[in-house]
């Protein structure tokens, strides 16, 4: 791998971990606070399909963060990889690990997006 090549990497790897950071904040937060309203001891009353909605977003948000983790692992594997293995699989475990990536971050992203617009459904059905 080129020099220039290994800058751009270390950079999308920088914006990848900005992604994420901000994702396991939001996602975490809104978990938390979701929980705690829904499950508290002066939770407001709810109905069934509420119920449901808020507790499918609850499993999208968690499958958002467990993909998120699995990228950052990814990321810390390929890095590994690309400093110690010998240079005729270097290039194929790339790709490899890349494309991964890529899969685990689109699938975490929507999983995010439907988590948090589930919730919002939720949340504005109580009102």
């Amino acid at each position: 791998m080129a020099e220039s090549d290994f800058e751009a990497w270390k950079e999308i790897r920088g914006r990848v971990d900005s992604i994420a950071s901000a994702l396991f904040l939001v996602a975490g937060g809104a978990l938390s606070v979701s929980i705690a309203v829904l499950l508290g001891k002066d939770h407001p009353a709810i109905s069934a399909a509420t119920k449901c909605l808020v507790s499918l977003s609850w499993y999208f948000l968690l499958s958002s963060i467990i993909a998120f983790l699995l990228v950052k692992a990814g990321l810390v594997v390929q890095a590994y990889k690309m400093i110690y293995v010998h240079a005729p699989r270097k290039d194929v475990w790339h790709s490899v690990t890349t494309w991964a990536n890529w899969i685990l971050g689109i699938l975490g992203l929507i999983t995010f997006g439907l988590g948090m617009l589930l919730l919002v459904v939720g949340a504005t059905s109580v009102l």
